[in-house]
């Protein structure tokens, strides 16, 4: 199992998000995650999310597609 990590600068914009990478659990995805809000400057404002086995699904153009999705 791969957890795939996204960060949302504005949790209010949920269209603009930065990938950080592909983690082997939950835990060191959520690390890294806040560790990337704090990189730009978005704790309070900002958000992200962890998704495990997720595929880029080419009929829906291009997004990606998670097992679960988790904070």
């Amino acid at each position: 199992d791969n957890w795939e990590g996204f960060v949302y600068p504005n949790k209010h914009d949920l269209t603009k998000h930065i990938g950080i990478g592909t983690y082997k659990s939950l835990e060191e995805c959520r690390a890294s995650a806040l560790e990337a809000l704090q990189k730009v400057s978005s704790v309070e404002r900002g958000d992200y999310e962890c998704g495990l086995n997720c595929k880029t699904d080419d009929n829906l153009g291009g997004i990606k597609i998670c097992k679960e999705t988790l904070r």
